[in-house]
């Protein structure tokens, strides 16, 4: 309690009996317990608890609103790490996905151009392109003479392969935008057309 009782009973309230005789049992004349964050299964609370065992003590309202604002520090940071281990988390769910999906992909941010990710498939496919730039100098003029289709088609020299290259804004793990381009390979697609066969899923020839 405080010499003018604003935190009167705060101990009781916050804790029960067997917290209550851990106290007597650790010997401590006062204590104050300020709650900083529940897990995220609701299974418990996480507090910040000063403590007197020398001797009696009467909290001040200065103390107590020091405390209080150092408690509000700590929790301040303890979310701010929650939230960047959660994003980091969805960042590496997100990464494993894209490592799998059977096309190349890489993302840019919308805002700096700046490369946010590539998964493997991209650099097993085009590792060379990529190295030199060649792939994005061929994806940007793409897009750039298919701006409103938001797909083309690319050519690879190297290996003779043809790629359909679709393009899309979406949201990051961070909440800032950015843009989704995938890259497939039509090879067999391309030489169905040239043999005259109509290829199965429905599509306007390119040319």
């Amino acid at each position: 309690t405080t010499d003018d009782g604003i935190c009167g009973g705060y101990v009781s309230r916050g804790v029960g009996k067997a917290e209550n005789k851990l106290i007597a049992d650790c010997r401590i004349n006062a204590i104050m317990l300020l709650p900083l964050i529940r897990r995220q299964d609701g299974s418990g609370m996480m507090y910040a608890s000063v403590e007197y065992r020398c001797e009696d003590h009467s909290w001040t309202r200065d103390e107590v609103k020091f405390i209080s604002d150092a408690a509000r520090v700590i929790q301040s940071l303890l979310i701010s790490r929650i939230n960047k281990n959660s994003l980091a988390g969805s960042l590496r769910a997100l990464e494993e996905i894209l490592n799998n999906v059977g096309v190349a992909v890489y993302l840019t941010s919308n805002a700096t151009g700046k490369v946010l990710f590539y998964n493997r498939m991209l650099m097993e496919t085009f590792g060379e392109e990529w190295e030199n730039g060649r792939l994005q100098l061929m994806i940007s003029n793409g897009a750039n003479f298919a701006s409103s289709e938001c797909s083309f088609e690319i050519f690879n020299a190297r290996n003779s392969n043809w790629y359909d290259v679709s393009y899309k804004p979406v949201e990051w793990v961070d909440g800032s935008e950015a843009i989704l381009y995938s890259m497939t390979n039509i090879t067999d697609h391309k030489l169905y057309q040239r043999k005259g066969y109509c290829w199965p899923i429905c599509r306007e020839p390119s040319g």
